[in-house]
């Protein structure tokens, strides 16, 4: 990963800078090549559990637990839709 480092008279703010420079940098790798529905899957559900393996559940199950749980976490109507096709699609 290349961080762009800016030197600063302040070591702590250029500390800061750095890290928020990196950290914005992991997070735009990390979601290449994922679809919307992996990335929804991983910001979402890991907000009140870790994630399940998506073999855990059949492609029948999958949907009504989804749904379930989306609401409950307020989740779109789009953003259950994307979760449901990516753990259908990967299980």
């Amino acid at each position: 990963m290349k961080c762009k480092l800016i030197l600063l008279p302040i070591v702590g703010l250029a500390s800061a800078i750095a890290l928020v420079a990196c950290q914005g940098n992991r997070a735009a790798q990390s979601n290449e090549g994922r679809t919307d529905g992996e990335i929804a899957f991983r910001s979402s559900c890991q907000t009140c559990h870790s994630l399940p393996n998506p073999a855990k559940w059949t492609d029948d199950q999958w949907p009504t637990l989804v749904q379930r749980y989306g609401e409950l976490a307020h989740l779109s109507e789009q953003k259950i839709d994307a979760i449901t096709a990516y753990l259908t699609a990967v299980n």
